[in-house]
């Protein structure tokens, strides 16, 4: 019997290791989506919480995306099952 009940061959830690990667990498992306796109939308659209708003959606996204290109990655790799 595992330590959580309903635990499915290490599934705790998959998730845990999903959730470790996006606390980690959403500052980062949200950082660089400020710099560069951040400018055009503080300039184009007027009340700074919405543009706020749509760099923490697009950095939501990014993270996501390279969620599905780390699994991509592992499954070319080590040709087991996804990742996450």
């Amino acid at each position: 019997m595992g330590l959580f009940f309903g635990e499915q061959n290490g599934s705790v830690m998959k998730r845990l290791l999903t959730g470790v990667f996006v606390v980690a990498w959403l500052p980062i992306v949200w950082l660089l989506l400020s710099s560069t796109i951040g400018v055009l939308l503080t300039r184009f659209i007027e009340p700074s919480w919405l543009a706020h708003g749509m760099l923490f959606l697009f950095s939501c996204m990014g993270v996501f995306w390279l969620l599905q290109l780390l699994n991509l990655l592992k499954t070319k790799v080590f040709g087991e099952n996804s990742l996450f």
